[in-house]
């Protein structure tokens, strides 16, 4: 895997914008991994997606990761750091075990499958009950027998793939309020991509103007040499 460079963020970005979350979420692993198909990708767990994408983020932008979350109880906005290392639970390129199976009422096994980008995609727009249930299903291989089963599917598959739910335990330091946050790194990382690719932008404007170079040779440069240039066109 290597870290985006200018050019991939822009792309990744333009390809990105209007298209479905789950699609934003493999496009930056395309671009770093260039041999690994789209059916490829699509079909990791969401844990192992997840993992690839904060070594990815880690790789291109850093490993510190700066979190805004606000108090469901007061409104008050709190600020924290985490870090990319500390939320990195397995290996995403080591293909992990099968989750142990789940028992069922009758005292036979099922196999239990961790859920890929294209289950998830499956239960899109579901009402919550129904979409938990075609998970549930795509993670068994049937319908699950009842609500029951349904959670201990959930649960099963928690604890098979930790990376796939990050949690944040917070504190309100205003009301004291305590709750959990759900990370989602998919969201976070296409956040930051589509903010980077708008201020290049307004660098290769910038440049253009004052320089005259051409988009292509405003982002073929390094960040630093970039911010330079800038620097300097702005004190002229």
């Amino acid at each position: 895997m290597k870290a985006l460079t200018s050019a991939e963020i822009l792309t990744v970005w333009e390809e990105g914008d209007g298209r479905h979350p789950l699609d934003r979420a493999l496009l930056p692993l395309a671009a770093a991994l260039p041999d690994w198909s789209w059916d490829e990708l699509a079909a990791l767990s969401v844990g192992r997606r997840d993992g690839l994408l904060l070594r990815l983020r880690a790789q291109t932008l850093g490993d510190r990761i700066e979190m805004l979350a606000t108090c469901p109880h007061c409104r008050e906005l709190m600020e924290f750091e985490t870090d990319a290392a500390e939320l990195a639970v397995c290996d995403a390129f080591r293909e992990p075990g099968p989750p142990p199976p789940l028992a069922g009422p009758d005292g036979q096994a099922t196999p239990v499958r961790r859920l890929t980008s294209q289950d998830l995609a499956r239960a899109v727009g579901r009402p919550r009950g129904e979409g938990r249930a075609r998970l549930a299903a795509a993670s068994l291989g049937r319908a699950p027998n009842s609500a029951e089963e349904t959670a201990a599917v959930a649960q099963a598959l928690a604890d098979a793939d930790p990376q796939a739910e990050i949690l944040f335990s917070l504190t309100c330091p205003a009301c004291e309020h305590s709750w959990s946050a759900l990370f989602d790194i998919a969201d976070y990382f296409w956040r930051e991509i589509a903010g980077l690719a708008k201020r290049l932008l307004d660098d290769v404007r910038e440049l253009a103007v004052h320089y005259g170079w051409s988009e292509a040779e405003v982002v073929a440069m390094s960040p630093v040499r970039r911010r330079h240039y800038l620097e300097r066109a702005r004190a002229s």
